[in-house]
């Protein structure tokens, strides 16, 4: 075994993600179990915890948790240090879209409840995170970013202005808490494979924006993005697995494009 492949499977953290009942999160949790991590999870939807819990096994512990609460994550947290005694990797993945909203369609419900899952949400996960990661003088924490953090028209005016605040989020955290020991990064997934447009309508309801081109065609997506295709969950998890690793020990503030290269075009 090579000694980056040693650190990418470095053996009895405790790690929490956020949002992880199916697609990205479903993936980063499965990643950190296998390798052979403890980890705490949830997601706003009981059936998607319980179908994830299953699916995860035994050493991963599932809540329902809406995480622009503040005190329904703090009380997971909790749990993850009572019962382990520490929080190593901390991944802020929940998240909802918007329907490519443009101004005139953003209502202020759409607005508000955008904003308090993607931007607050992940706020609090760093915040709460941070206060065990400084007292234990090490720690990871890896936001959800976008494509849209980079690019303006990509989705719609909530979501863009989320993830473009999570950039900024990640950056300055990077800067408070490296003295620490704790790095911060961020990752920002181009196209997916996820059901993320039909979960958020389905969370949303009515401020949900009716008629929304909410995914990007097949036949625009060979345009725009040089591989050809979108990414599979998989293949997030992967850089958010590495960006927790000693691999990535000397990396902090850093926002990963995970695009095929559509930032390119």
């Amino acid at each position: 075994m090579t000694t980056l492949q040693a650190d990418l499977n470095q053996q009895g953290r405790t790690v929490l993600v956020t949002g992880a009942g199916s697609g990205i999160g479903l993936a980063i949790a499965t990643a950190f179990v296998g390798a052979g991590d403890t980890v705490y999870f949830c997601d706003i939807d009981a059936e998607r915890v319980h179908s994830a819990s299953e699916a995860l096994g035994a050493t991963a512990h599932g809540e329902v948790v809406d995480v622009s609460d503040y005190d329904q994550l703090k009380a997971l947290v909790e749990r993850a240090v009572r019962e382990t005694g520490r929080l190593n990797v901390m991944v802020n993945n929940a998240g909802v879209a918007d329907g490519k909203a443009s101004i005139e369609k953003t209502g202020l419900d759409l607005w508000r409840r955008v904003i308090s899952i993607n931007l607050d949400g992940c706020f609090f996960g760093c915040k709460l995170a941070s206060e065990i990661m400084i007292g234990q003088g090490s720690g990871r924490i890896i936001n959800m970013a976008s494509i849209s953090s980079f690019r303006g028209a990509v989705n719609g005016v909530a979501y863009t202005a989320s993830k473009h605040g999570i950039v900024g989020l990640t950056e300055r955290l990077a800067s408070d808490l490296g003295p620490s020991g704790i790095t911060v990064n961020a990752v920002g997934p181009g196209a997916i494979e996820t059901g993320v447009s039909v979960n958020s309508e389905a969370l949303l309801g009515d401020s949900y924006p009716t008629g929304s081109a909410s995914t990007t065609s097949d036949e625009k997506l060979r345009e725009i993005v040089p591989l050809g295709r979108r990414a599979k969950p998989q293949e997030v998890a992967s850089v958010v697995l590495f960006l927790a690793s000693e691999a990535a020990s000397y990396v902090s503030g850093a926002t990963v494009p995970i695009d095929g290269g559509w930032l390119t075009r």
